[in-house]
């Protein structure tokens, strides 16, 4: 009598079974992103989990983008990509009361040096070195 492969990291835990690599050409090719995004995303440390073997990257295939708290899904094995989607309000919720000025830039979509130009309306101050917007600024510009 045979026993059956049993996966005993699925039986403990299934979250804590192993996902299969890809290499960052299969990621590409699974996800439609441009392998210049990708590599982007790499070097930001935007995908847990990727590795730099051998010098290649190894990607879970399962691979979730991280950028400030938001999450790109990207769905392995269909032609069509989700994208989880992410609004303002639900970035903001994460952020803290002061934003940095680069962050709150790119929340606005706009310039640091717009920001900078504008601290009156901006409501802009100076903590330590660096200068930080009110979160409470960037939801009433963005009409939230």
């Amino acid at each position: 009598m045979t026993t059956p492969d049993i996966d005993v990291f699925t039986l403990l835990d299934p979250s804590a079974a192993p996902t299969s690599l890809l290499t960052l050409q299969g990621y590409v090719d699974a996800t439609g992103k441009t392998e210049r995004t990708v590599r982007r995303w790499l070097a930001a440390g935007e995908l847990p989990g990727a590795e730099l073997r051998d010098g290649a990257w190894m990607i879970p295939a399962d691979a979730v983008r991280r950028v400030g708290g938001s999450a790109e899904v990207a769905r392995i094995g269909g032609d069509s990509q989700v994208t989880a989607p992410v609004s303002l309000t639900s970035l903001l919720d994460e952020q803290p009361a002061l934003l940095p000025l680069d962050v709150a830039a790119r929340l606005l979509g706009t310039s640091e040096y717009s920001i900078k130009s504008n601290r009156d309306m901006f409501d802009v101050r100076r903590i330590g070195r660096g200068l930080v917007v009110p979160q409470r600024v960037v939801r009433e510009l963005a009409g939230l």
